[in-house]
């Protein structure tokens, strides 16, 4: 604003665009005011100072703009820094959460490695530990056995060569058929068993032909196997117990195909203990655990479910065999009872707690059910009326046996694991011992089942050390039942 001294009113410099136009807007208001007193102007002479002014004024605004337009960019500089300062603080707190994170990470695998070894360390340091315990406790055992088979014979009398065989006969006798009774007269049953000697020769050297499997969940894995049977074409099938599942292999141990699903529901697998094969159905029976203590059911050869079979009555299945009629037959080792199962439903059953401790296999012989029991080292053949026929063995020819297959020329062969070696004793039909082998070139840890192929070679499942072992032909050359 400016006022003009001749007719002191007041001039927007708005209205103003130069000094020439200011000197016509002051010429105007003069003329335009009637009661302002007349002023001299020519004593004054305002013209110069006011365009110097005016011009000093326009330099300072042009300089204010200029100092703004500086701040403005300055300002821009600042938010652009600040917005980078930003973004990066942002990266190095990115950077740096991953980074702790990934330390964190490493650390904690790098910890349960270290774990997982030192559990190894002590895990092989326990076996080592129980290994030398369980020799000592069998070389105890053995020369406890010897003592008192030497005290024996003095007192009754014998007079034995070493390694010279009691070829005593068999007693026969008729028992009355009802079911599940012990036959009276077999307490007098003698064998040509070498536990009545005082010593025993050592067993033969069995060849190992293969080992297959390691701990795992992948194909030909193993996570505590519990069962085996031969399938349709001769197909070595696996209860692959805590991977819930079922493997099949050929017999030569490459893997095939696998099926199971993990779960308590009818269809799936919940850590199956035994599989069996119906060959004329071409299925499969597999005895797992479900929402009950034992559970049966029935799969398709590819592994489809087919139906649940009610077993409540069974507490822990231990033997699974399958009958010339294709019923199926188990025994449990809890309350030692042989349940035989049709198609659809349990038939019958036979109690075997008078003359047995606690059944760990089962194999089927026509009419004649063949046990192992492995807390009484012996075989217990009964009928399928139930009728006890014939024992054999005790704990120095076949110590905890776990595992037992008859051949169609009808030996016996009975398996077990004690002392971290597979071992193998052979009885005649009538329960005379034939001889034993011993496999020296791998150790193991509790097997179960026993099998024989038709070209004479054995398998049988490591549970601990989670593998299939087939040992080479012995001497023989037939199916087993």
């Amino acid at each position: 604003m400016m006022v003009c001294f001749e007719t002191h009113r007041t001039v927007s410099l708005s209205d103003v665009e130069d000094i020439e136009q200011l000197e016509k807007t002051c010429t105007q208001a003069a003329s335009d005011s009637n009661d302002c007193p007349a002023v001299n102007t020519e004593s004054v002479n305002i013209k110069p100072v006011m365009k110097e002014q005016f011009l000093e004024g326009i330099k300072y605004l042009e300089h204010m703009v200029d100092v703004s337009s500086d701040l403005s960019k300055i300002s821009e500089n600042i938010g652009r820094q600040y917005l980078v300062s930003v973004e990066y603080v942002n990266n190095m707190y990115t950077t740096l959460q991953n980074n702790l994170r990934k330390i964190r990470d490493d650390t904690v695998i790098s910890l349960k490695e270290q774990h997982t070894e030192k559990q190894k360390v002590v895990f092989n340091q326990k076996v080592y530990v129980d290994t030398l315990i369980t020799e000592l406790s069998t070389r105890l055992s053995n020369i406890k056995s010897v003592v008192d088979c030497d005290l024996d014979e003095v007192a009754s009398g014998f007079n034995l060569a070493p390694n010279e065989l009691l070829n005593l006969p068999v007693v026969n006798s008729n028992p009355s058929e009802s079911k599940s009774r012990v036959n009276p007269d077999l307490s007098s049953l003698t064998t040509s068993d070498p536990d009545c000697l005082p010593r025993i020769k050592k067993a033969n050297s069995m060849l190992l032909y293969k080992t297959f499997g390691l701990k795992g969940n992948g194909s030909g894995q193993f996570n505590s196997p519990h069962g085996v049977c031969l399938g349709f074409d001769e197909d070595i099938i696996v209860a692959d117990s805590s991977n819930h599942r079922i493997q099949i292999f050929d017999k030569t141990g490459c893997f095939k195909k696998e099926f199971g699903i993990s779960g308590r529901h009818e269809g799936c697998l919940w850590h199956p203990r035994k599989v069996a094969c119906l060959p004329f159905q071409r299925r499969f029976v597999v005895c797992d655990r479900g929402y009950e203590r034992s559970r049966m059911q029935i799969f398709s050869e590819d592994g489809k479910f087919v139906k649940k079979i009610y077993i409540q009555f069974v507490d822990i299945v231990a033997g699974m065999a399958v009958t010339d009629k294709e019923e199926i037959v188990v025994v449990d080792s809890v309350t030692p009872t042989v349940f035989i199962i049709g198609p659809n439903d349990f038939l019958r059953s036979i109690d075997c707690t008078g003359f047995m401790e606690e059944p760990s296999d089962i194999a089927v012989v026509g009419k004649e059910f063949y046990i192992c029991d492995f807390k009484g080292h012996k075989v217990v053949v009964v009928s399928e009326d139930g009728i006890l026929l014939r024992q054999f063995g005790t704990k120095r020819t076949i110590s905890f046996p776990n595992g037992i297959a008859v051949s169609t020329a009808g030996d016996v062969l009975v398996g077990d694991s004690h002392g971290n070696f597979f071992h193998i004793a052979i009885f005649s039909k009538n329960g005379n011992f034939i001889t034993d082998f011993r496999c020296p070139y791998v150790k193991v840890s509790r097997c179960c089942c026993l099998k024989i192929t038709s070209e004479g070679r054995l398998i049988t499942v490591d549970k601990n050390y989670h593998q299939v072992i087939i040992l080479d032909t012995l001497y023989l050359t037939n199916d087993t039942q």
